[in-house]
């Protein structure tokens, strides 16, 4: 699954993740990447 996710700082990043990851651990990940998370798209 494609995610694409939108952090507070302005960044953009695509993430293809696997459809049995816990949603809160893909938070954590991301956060980890860019920081503060702004929205978040499924596609």
């Amino acid at each position: 699954m494609m995610i694409i996710v939108y952090f507070k700082s302005g960044f953009r990043q695509a993430f293809i993740v696997p459809r049995n990851i816990i949603a809160l651990e893909f938070q954590h990940l991301a956060e980890e990447i860019g920081g503060g998370i702004s929205r978040i798209e499924f596609t």
